[in-house]
């Protein structure tokens, strides 16, 4: 079912005001002592890479599977496009589109899981991004060829607007800015950064 708020788009899914202000019980354990900040404070949970897995999510949107007065807040899962190492420019997009579109109609069934057990808890897609294996981990990566940041941003572009389609709370890029050794390929920026005009 598509909900009727709109999305927030955000780098970061904590960046901005929430749409509603969230009322928690005083005792609960995880909550800031200030009264106002608590009456404000919303939990994420789950954070899963493997949208696929969707026991996850049935299992822990059922409120049955939580002590009383535990709050659902939000879910939160991610995306990440890979190119296989045979890929190349040209061939990043064929490739890696299809597996964007399987990950497209997995969102679907999350939120009809999502409707069915609760449908008050919001939902943050708050990794979205891709990864160039050869550029990933590595403490000397491969270069990035220029042509990877366009795929890079098509994927994302073609994600953002169909999360927005189904009514996504929140979707957020993954990383502004990596470096050898921690995905440089994820970065929303380069790394070294040009320098100042």
């Amino acid at each position: 079912m598509r909900r009727k708020r709109p999305a927030v788009l955000a780098a970061d899914p904590h960046s901005g005001p929430l749409e509603r202000p969230v009322s928690r019980p005083a005792a609960a354990p995880f909550l800031p002592a200030n009264a106002a900040t608590a009456a404000t404070a919303t939990a994420t949970a789950q954070a899963i890479a493997d949208a696929s897995q969707l026991q996850y999510f049935t299992y822990f949107l059922d409120q049955a599977n939580h002590a009383p007065g535990v709050p659902l807040d939000m879910i939160s899962y991610h995306l990440y496009a890979q190119p296989s190492g045979a890929d190349t420019v040209d061939t990043y997009g064929p490739n890696s589109f299809p597996g964007a579109g399987s990950f497209i109609a997995t969102v679907a069934e999350i939120e009809s899981i999502r409707e069915r057990l609760a449908p008050q808890v919001r939902t943050t897609v708050d990794e979205v991004g891709s990864i160039l294996g050869s550029a990933a981990t590595q403490p000397d990566p491969a270069p990035i060829p220029d042509g990877y940041w366009n795929y890079s941003g098509a994927i994302y572009a073609y994600v953002l607007a169909n999360l927005a389609l189904q009514g996504i709370d929140v979707v957020g890029e993954s990383q502004l800015v990596g470096y050898p050794s921690q995905f440089p390929s994820v970065s929303m920026a380069r790394e070294p950064a040009p320098a100042p005009c």
